[in-house]
């Protein structure tokens, strides 16, 4: 039998640990970890790719250790689920592709203020696998250990911590939120998670994470599937990472 304690650590553990390490990186940086000298290894000039891969061998073998305390509900929710994925993904990153194909920024002149917080960006900074273009065997490697991170352990961690454990927690805090159903609808849930899905993004994401979030949400109450939320976000965030490489929109990811 299945505690409510097992529960916890179940829906918990994985989500604090993936945090947990992001954050590594920014408290050695000040340590001089990071090196942008072409004679230093990788995991110096780029210790986040270190970060990314601990992520992963960390947190899928939590969640494979745990997985029947986990209500996944696979038979609902794969149509609605996928095409909630797509929607969600082309809000998202509609801003940044405006962006560029209207020219929004002016040679010489700042972006207005106001453009970072709806994702009008150029967005091309960010995890990029150029560093390792004189291996083919470890630029593959990496971009696949990307991949798997983004579109099965970000999608599984997230989901199970947002949709499976803390919207119960907001709604019955001082209970047994457990005999909560999964999806039950209330609007603290809805605006608490929301918004802390958002705080986990930096602004340019706020509005996509917004959106995101909210059709999240829907998805939830609508089919009562852990897992139609799981594919959601898988799915979002493997369009995501094929738009990304395709126009060298690394920043989004």
């Amino acid at each position: 039998m299945i505690t409510n304690e097992q529960r916890n650590w179940a829906h918990i553990a994985p989500f604090f640990t993936f945090m947990g390490i992001a954050l590594i990186m920014q408290f050695l940086e000040p340590f001089g970890i990071r090196l942008d000298n072409e004679s230093q290894s990788w995991f110096r000039r780029r210790p986040e790719y270190l970060m990314m891969g601990l992520q992963v061998l960390f947190c899928l073998p939590m969640i494979i250790y745990w997985r029947k305390c986990y209500e996944w509900n696979w038979k609902r929710g794969w149509a609605l689920g996928t095409v909630a994925g797509v929607v969600g993904i082309i809000i998202w990153i509609l801003p940044t592709h405006l962006y560029t194909v209207l020219a929004l920024q002016k040679e010489g002149l700042d972006d207005p203020s106001w453009y970072k917080y709806v994702g009008l960006a150029e967005r091309s900074e960010g995890f990029d696998a150029a560093i390792f273009k004189d291996s083919p065997v470890a630029y593959g490697l990496t971009i696949f250990c990307r991949f798997v991170r983004a579109v099965i352990v970000v999608a599984l961690v997230e989901e199970i911590f947002w949709r499976g454990f803390l919207v119960r927690f907001i709604v019955k805090p001082d209970g047994n939120y457990w005999k909560l159903p999964f999806g039950q609808v209330h609007w603290r849930s809805y605006v608490v998670v929301t918004l802390a899905f958002m705080s986990v993004h930096g602004p340019v994401d706020w509005l996509g994470a917004f959106f995101f979030g909210s059709i999240m949400y829907f998805v939830a109450v609508k089919t009562r599937s852990l897992f139609a939320c799981i594919l959601m976000h898988g799915v979002a965030n493997l369009l995501m990472g094929c738009y990304a490489f395709s126009y060298a929109k690394f920043g989004l990811w």
